[in-house]
């Protein structure tokens, strides 16, 4: 050991028998969110508490220091520490800002921090250990808490709703419109605007923001203002961003026929797209009747857009193809009101008008459609021709599409319903035009059938006089029936009633044997087929050998005979003198 070593060794056992030890660096001390909004990212409301715990090395006075908005408002020691105000606190509103922690040799310790703040902001601790024993300030830790209205500062898509609607109504969830249809004439102040837009900005706990900024962008027709209420418009633009809270998004046509996209985000999360179609004049309408065969009575009703719950649906389109603004107006009347009649008019909805019909008597009867009211002034547009009919049966069939199927083909069952005169009967098609107990039972069958089942059958559903059922052929050979009772119910005639129907067909012969034999034979002549072949070719090719073999031979002896002649040559020649 040289004499440096040995003064070291000396000069430590001499420190230690003082009662000095060798002292290191101080740990750095942690801060952790313990109890506010979001302890992830250290976010709290305002008026909230905002709890840290803060963990020191052993032996360490450590400082606690608050800066930006907000104040301590409570530090309680916790294990191995104790907890006093520094000698000169900086003092906000009569709270302390400023304390120390001491922390014991016995081992780390902890403590708690309580932060208040009545205003939006920042609050910044800042944690320094500092070593007893030498005085030497360790590494600090900086920690901060960010007080916002709602406890947020983001928002998320998944949580955020954005209702639409059409004209001044209020969204909701039960008014919501996926697409709207609007006139396209300009609209510049409030209550006119053709759609609303209700955003409820959401953070990832479900909270609403109240201070988030949207931010909407039109790609195509419309201009939009965004404001604080339906009809707040505050400006008009394509590309605006609201101020805090400004939530609602007015709608107003630019005078310009077109789709209007319109994004909404709010800068950087996109939360919603939504569609309006600003519609130009109409110019094209097409009819469609909504059932076959009209009953005697009410025929749906005007303005309903439900599945067959109208009578007629006329769809008006402009130039461009594009469903006419909802409200616009079709006229009609009946040239045979004996026979239907139909309301003077009804408005589009979607760009459909929808008419009820009402019958009077079974027969023909037609209608023209135009597009004004005023006798001076009006264009047909459209006609139209339906049947009413009786919605009483009197002659009843059951019947298969064919009399023979392949097994597990399709089978198409029918049951036809005609009235007295041999027309079909009304349609069934929705409440009240039921036939409710048509047959006494389900129709059955003599063997199982496949496809759609035959349950509810009883009260079966009529379109221009049939009902038909989709079923699957059995997969066994030999005949099957389907078999029913006519009921005593509503839409039968007393000569209709308690008539037994039956449907009859045959399942031909199964011939998967017999194909299966024919392919095999099929497969086996092939194979012979094949061997022949091979066999041809293995003869050529050993004909092919033969005649190799002997044409070498034949090269073999013309070589040696060409030898034969060079020598013989060549002798004559010398005996000659000739070189």
């Amino acid at each position: 050991m040289n004499i440096r070593k040995k003064i070291a060794v000396v000069v430590v056992s001499a420190l230690a028998f003082a009662g000095f030890s060798s002292v290191s660096a101080q740990a750095a001390p942690t801060v952790s969110y313990t109890t506010m909004y979001d302890t992830t990212n250290g976010i709290q409301v305002v008026n909230g508490l905002a709890t840290l715990t803060i963990s020191t090395d052993t032996s360490t006075v450590t400082s606690v220091v608050l800066s930006g908005v907000g104040s301590i408002l409570a530090a309680t020691a916790g294990t191995n520490t104790t907890i006093s105000l520094a000698p000169s606190p900086t003092v906000s509103g009569g709270v302390n800002s400023w304390y120390q922690v001491t922390t014991s040799n016995v081992g780390a310790g902890t403590s708690t921090l309580t932060l208040y703040s009545q205003n939006v902001g920042t609050s910044t601790i800042t944690v320094t250990p500092v070593n007893q024993a030498t005085g030497i300030p360790g590494t600090a830790v900086v920690k901060t808490v960010t007080w916002t209205p709602t406890g947020s500062l983001a928002v998320n898509s998944g949580y955020t709703t954005v209702y639409m609607a059409s004209g001044a109504t209020t969204p909701t969830p039960t008014t919501n419109a996926v697409a709207i249809t609007a006139p396209k004439t300009l609209g510049t102040t409030a209550g006119q605007q053709v759609a609303n837009i209700v955003i409820a900005p959401r953070d990832s706990n479900n909270n609403l923001l109240a201070a988030d900024q949207i931010t909407a962008v039109v790609s195509g027709a419309g201009l939009i203002g965004i404001g604080t209420a339906t009809g707040s418009i505050n400006m008009q633009g394509r590309a605006l961003t609201g101020t805090a809270g400004s939530y609602v998004i007015n709608v107003f046509g630019d005078g310009t026929a077109g789709t209007s996209t319109i994004t909404i985000s709010d800068g950087t999360t996109i939360l919603a797209t939504k569609t309006l179609i600003f519609s130009g004049v109409a110019t094209k309408y097409v009819v469609s009747n909504e059932r076959s065969v009209y009953r005697v009575g009410t025929n749906g009703a005007d303005a309903t857009a439900t599945a067959l719950g109208s009578g007629i649906a006329i769809t008006v389109t402009d130039a461009a193809g594009n469903p006419v603004a909802d409200g616009t107006s079709v006229y009609a009347t009946s040239t045979n009101p004996t026979i239907a009649t139909v309301s003077a008019s009804t408005t589009t909805i979607g760009g459909v008008a929808y008419f009820g019909v009402t019958g009077v008597s079974t027969g023909t009867a037609s209608f023209t459609f135009t597009d004004n009211s005023t006798a001076s002034l009006v264009t047909t547009i459209a006609t139209d021709s339906i049947y009413v009919g009786s919605s009483v049966a009197s002659k009843v069939s059951l019947a298969f599409d064919n009399t023979s199927y392949a097994n597990g083909s399709v089978v198409k069952l029918t049951l036809t319903a005609l009235d007295a005169n041999s027309k079909p009967i009304s349609d069934a098609a929705a409440a009240g035009y039921s036939y409710t107990s048509f047959l006494a039972t389900d129709l059955i069958s003599s063997t199982q059938l496949g496809g759609v089942s035959l349950v509810g059958s009883a009260s079966p559903t009529f379109v221009g006089g049939v009902a038909t059922w989709n079923l699957y052929a059995p997969l066994s050979a030999g005949p099957f029936t389907v078999t029913a009772t006519t009921g005593v119910a509503t839409g039968l005639s007393l000569v209709a009633q308690k008539v037994a129907l039956s449907a009859s067909a045959t399942i031909a012969a199964d011939q998967s044997s017999s194909l299966a034999l024919d392919a095999a034979n099929a497969a086996t002549d092939a194979a012979n087929n094949a061997y022949d072949e091979a066999q041809n070719a293995t003869q050529a090719a050993s004909d092919a050998l033969a005649a190799v073999k002997s044409l070498s031979l034949q090269v073999s002896a013309l070589i040696a005979t060409v030898k034969s002649l060079a020598a013989m040559v060549a002798k004559i020649a010398k005996k000659q003198g000739v070189k």
